[in-house]
């Protein structure tokens, strides 16, 4: 079990005091409890032309958190929009979608699995439905 937790601003300001007054790395890992790795990494990460920054490091890490993660493939209206009327208009199947996709050879792909949970999350569901309609589940071929 990962018990990591992300720097602070406060404690990116500790580094800042206790770098400043000539603590070693190793020290100022003892002061804040964390592992001198994490100090020197943070230390190199965040130094410009030799000098740490807190606010700068924080807000830093702010801008690299923006950019990791997946990508939510349906997010892009265009692809949004190519699966819906598959699905919704030519009540296609997730499976037959994605295998058009990859028989196509398309610069984009899609796992069936992918369009199965836009569809439960309720994604394609229409805003003036009937108050017992389940949304685009229905639309889903049953046996």
């Amino acid at each position: 079990m990962n018990h990591y937790t992300h720097l602070t601003i406060e404690e990116r300001e500790e580094i800042l005091k206790y770098s400043f007054l000539g603590f070693s790395i190793c020290k100022i890992a003892k002061i804040l409890h964390r592992n001198k790795s994490t100090i020197s990494r943070e230390l190199k990460r965040n130094a410009s032309q030799g000098k740490y920054s807190p606010s700068m490091a924080q807000s830093e890490y702010s801008k690299r958190r923006t950019h990791c993660g997946r990508k939510k493939i349906l997010n892009d209206s265009v692809r949004y929009e190519w699966v819906r009327n598959c699905f919704l208009d030519h009540q296609w199947t997730p499976e037959e979608i994605a295998g058009r996709l990859e028989y196509e050879k398309a610069d984009w792909s899609i796992s069936y699995n992918t369009i199965y949970r836009a569809i439960y999350a309720g994604l394609f569901d229409e805003k003036n439905l009937s108050h017992g309609n389940r949304g685009a589940i229905r639309k889903l071929r049953h046996r």
